[in-house]
């Protein structure tokens, strides 16, 4: 019974701590990251009136540093003409590439990276679900996260104000990065290497330790 029970420990303490490895992390700050290189969105040259140019981009746009974007939806813009914002604002003085809600930006970002994110921002209320996404070279997601639940941007009444998101991993594995839905704009993008300090602590952590714990308990209580 006590070979059972320490084998049980041990399977427990696997899956309590595996999960360490290779997760993924949402970032609120550029400040910390690997080797980072902060490309700005190209300075519009489009029609001057009303200052922006509407997609489908189905040819891929430069966006620099071998940056690219496309996208299949007719609501996807770029410029830098006055987009407003709602509750959070207006940008009137900066370059931006941007969506309408429920429609998607991918960026092809040339490599592979470890960490990614822009200064952005978006309109809120009630606009849709403003959402980033990281995917590898063949497409699949790697993972996204809903910044209006995980990471609120709020500016209430600002000009051209925003703030940083990005996802960092622990590996070099982000080739596309994508925003999605309500009215989201990015006016740059940060890419890195891969950095030491992603290991968030699974949620389910706290528990499994707290199983562990009774589980020693139970074979000393056995034991005696």
């Amino acid at each position: 019974m006590q070979v059972a029970s320490r084998s049980l420990a041990a399977a427990v303490f696997v899956a309590a701590f595996s999960p360490l490895v290779a997760q993924g992390a949402l970032i609120t700050s550029p400040a910390g990251l690997v080797a980072p290189v902060t490309t700005p969105a190209p300075a519009y040259t489009g029609p001057q009136s009303p200052g922006y140019t509407i997609g489908p981009f189905l040819v891929p746009v430069p966006f620099g540093n071998g940056i690219s974007y496309t996208s299949s939806s007719s609501g996807t813009y770029y410029g830098a003409s006055e987009y407003i914002l709602l509750d959070n604002g207006q940008w009137l003085n900066l370059n931006w590439v941007g969506t309408a809600e429920n429609t998607k930006v991918t960026f092809d970002l040339g490599g592979l990276f470890g960490a990614v994110g822009g200064f952005m921002n978006y309109a809120t209320p009630g606009a849709g679900t403003p959402v980033i996404r990281v995917l590898d070279a063949g497409g699949n997601e790697l993972e996204s996260h809903d910044l209006s639940v995980a990471a609120p941007i709020s500016t209430p009444g600002g000009v051209d104000q925003g703030a940083f998101r990005g996802i960092q991993r622990a590996s070099a594995d982000i080739r596309f990065f994508e925003i999605d839905g309500a009215f989201l704009l990015v006016n740059s993008l940060t890419t890195a290497d891969p950095g030491t300090s992603v290991v968030p602590v699974p949620a389910s952590l706290p528990l499994l330790a707290s199983g562990l714990v009774a589980l020693f308990a139970w074979q000393r209580r056995r034991a005696a």
